[in-house]
């Protein structure tokens, strides 16, 4: 019965054109997406140490360096969560918006997706490697405290939760995103969509530290790591899109060049601007 099933989509995916996908547009989303995410997660530490009384001396598409020895325990808490909290608001906005526009799909529903996505999995990943590894926001906040090995654990394993809540919801909305059609179509439509997506955003951030000032040796993983690394939930997830059928017209991204030039341009701030990195004198 499964048998007849599949070959009853496979059928129908035949007769039914496949809705328009243009990935230069979609790679193009995904530049803009990535390094805006990057660049608000970075600014967002060296604002909020400035704030704070911290001495910032540079910011760059990898990390935010500076004296934080005048901060307080709280400060420096605060300055740790400030990227995953910026984050977590932009993944909040691209979620609200993604919803309202399921059931007719298009290139803002995309972006919108992208935005959830990105900003959601990128500080839950944190939370997970972050304490587990020793490096990063997490054991920043970590070496704060003492008792740091009870609290490494407890940070990880929240982080995990969290990961299990935040794929429940990975799946339907991409399905979502995807539309309608066979179970084949929306398959095939959601792996070209995610696997695009993720390389050319993955791309961008390993091209900006290709201009690190610091040691490539740490710029190169922490680049791979923090995009490619911590959104590759994307990727399984395209593989469950064809047992979530939604309602609604398929999703049509046609080719748009405010699109293309937006990711050109920001992508270039990226890596022009934040790859060599924001020298603050500090």
């Amino acid at each position: 019965m499964r048998g007849l099933t599949r070959l009853a989509d496979s059928e129908e995916s035949r007769e039914r054109p496949s809705p328009e996908l243009d990935l230069l547009t979609v790679a193009a989303a995904a530049v803009l997406v990535y390094a805006i995410t990057l660049i608000v997660h970075e600014l967002a530490h060296a604002l909020s140490a400035m704030a704070a009384g911290g001495e910032v001396s540079l910011i760059s598409s990898t990390d935010t360096r500076g004296d934080w020895s005048q901060l307080s325990e709280r400060d420096v808490v605060l300055v740790g969560l400030s990227g995953s909290a910026v984050n977590a608001l932009l993944a909040l906005i691209g979620w609200l918006v993604a919803r309202r526009h399921m059931g007719r799909p298009t290139t803002v529903t995309l972006l919108a997706w992208l935005f959830f996505a990105v900003n959601a999995w990128m500080p839950v990943s944190y939370l997970v490697a972050s304490p587990v590894f020793d490096v990063g926001d997490w054991a920043t906040i970590v070496d704060a405290f003492p008792n740091r090995g009870p609290l490494r654990a407890s940070l990880a394993a929240t982080g995990l939760f969290t990961a299990g809540l935040l794929w429940k919801e990975t799946v339907p909305s991409l399905a979502r995103l995807v539309g309608n059609g066979s179970a084949v179509d929306r398959r095939l439509r959601a792996e070209r969509l995610v696997r695009v997506a993720w390389g050319a955003g993955g791309s961008i951030a390993v091209v900006a530290a290709l201009f690190s000032p610091l040691a490539l040796s740490w710029a190169l993983p922490i680049a791979a790591g923090s995009t490619l690394g911590t959104t590759w939930p994307m990727l399984p997830a395209a593989d469950r899109v064809g047992q979530h059928p939604v309602p609604g017209a398929p999703l049509s991204v046609s080719r748009s060049w405010t699109i293309i030039v937006l990711g050109a341009v920001v992508g270039m701030v990226l890596a022009g601007v934040f790859g060599p990195g924001v020298d603050l004198g500090g």
